[in-house]
């Protein structure tokens, strides 16, 4: 027969020593014999739930174990469903099984709850609970464990455009603008100065978020691109002041009032054709003068490639054994201008070199025609204009 003594001796090995507990574990100690002996497995106790208080220890592994509880003791719910049922626990050892008693963490300074994952982002351990917090760009949610993005835009603090993102927003500028250093701000693009290539054909004009291109106050009008300049036809358009008896000849820009007047023994056949009057049988001069003579006009740009042929010069018809000869007999004391004789009926002008800057020239142009033994000579009178290349 067994001793009642030997009974209390195998009591005492099986229930814990409650004087040597906490005052805050030993409270809940009384039901401790209620803890089924032996577990099977990971048997979870009834410590953390309110409808479980009469149980409040369970068998784990080791330690490690308690990282890993998927749920909350006496619920089907997860454990981040009942924060305010989990209290501080204890280690306890009974009959060489490992329980968790209530102020296990509390005495070695772990933080239980935050281990458990219950927060979204941060998680404070706070005495017997804790405390979520969110990082910059959210805020927390009713529940007090989510966190939900902050629309930074609602509060405007960009310049112009504004796109929230997760966690962030992100500033944009409009076109014609760029993005400051500071991310927030945007400045005008001054795209007159910084374009790589000319922007415009004569001037560029920095506005505000763009630019516009400006053309000469006289003789232009912008183009259809509106970066380009269209030169004004004033002799087309009636915007000339020539009189009525000059001609007007349109320039880059500009206009010229020419006078094409016919020497004396000359008549006037067209607006740019004089044609001499019969000669005495006996007058050499009058019959040695030109038969003709013709008025051109010549436009060329500063940045003509030469030499260049800019004119040809021949009879109007052509017969059997012409031979012509030509010569600058007039103007062309600078040496811009040279002829050469192309065929035995045709001659050709050249601009031998470059003009540097805007000029203007009259060449007069002598051809001799021989046919059938007779020369006949032909004056052209020729109006060169040199403009810039540029406005």
């Amino acid at each position: 027969m067994r001793q009642p003594g030997n009974r209390a001796g195998q009591a005492n090995r099986s229930r814990p020593d409650r004087s040597t507990q906490p005052t805050a574990a030993r409270r809940l100690l009384d039901p401790i014999d209620t803890c089924p002996i032996p577990f099977t497995g990971l048997d979870v106790g009834t410590w953390t739930h309110p409808s479980c208080l009469s149980r409040f220890c369970q068998r784990i592994a080791n330690l490690e174990s308690l990282r890993t509880l998927p749920r909350a003791p006496c619920s089907a719910e997860p454990l981040a469903k009942t924060p305010a049922s989990i209290g501080l626990v204890n280690v306890r050892s009974l009959a060489n099984k490992t329980f968790i008693l209530r102020d296990f963490f509390s005495s070695h300074g772990l933080d239980f709850l935050c281990m458990m994952r219950l927060c979204a982002q941060t998680c404070e351990n706070t005495p017997g609970s804790y405390r979520c917090s969110c990082t910059t760009g959210f805020s927390l949610a009713l529940d007090g464990n989510s966190c939900d993005d902050v629309n930074e835009c609602d509060n405007n603090p960009c310049s112009q455009e504004c796109v929230n993102i997760y966690g962030s927003f992100q500033c944009y500028c409009r076109e014609g603008y760029y993005l400051k250093e500071d991310r927030y701000t945007c400045e005008d693009i001054d795209e007159c100065s910084q374009s790589i290539g000319d922007l415009c054909a004569f001037k560029c004009i920095n506005v505000v978020g763009s630019y516009r291109c400006a053309c000469p106050p006289h003789g232009y009008v912008s183009a259809a691109n509106g970066r380009t300049c269209r030169d004004i036809d004033e002799c087309r358009t009636g915007t000339h002041n020539c009189s009525f008896s000059q001609s007007c000849h349109n320039l880059q820009g500009s206009f010229k009032c020419l006078s094409f007047d016919c020497p004396q023994n000359y008549k006037k056949v067209s607006d740019t054709h004089c044609e001499r009057i019969n000669c005495p049988t006996n007058s050499i001069d009058c019959q040695s003068s030109p038969l003709r003579i013709t008025y051109h006009q010549l436009n060329l740009k500063t940045n003509i490639i030469t030499p260049a042929q800019i004119f040809r010069i021949g009879p109007s018809a052509v017969y059997s054994g012409d031979n012509i000869v030509i010569s600058i007999i007039k103007g062309n004391k600078e040496g811009y201008f040279s002829t050469r004789k192309l065929n035995s009926f045709t001659g050709a002008i050249y601009l031998q070199r470059k003009v540097g800057e805007p000029k203007e020239f009259l060449i007069d142009v002598e051809m001799k025609l021989l046919r059938q033994g007779t020369f006949t000579s032909f004056l052209s009178r020729i109006y060169v204009f040199i403009t810039s290349s540029k406005m």
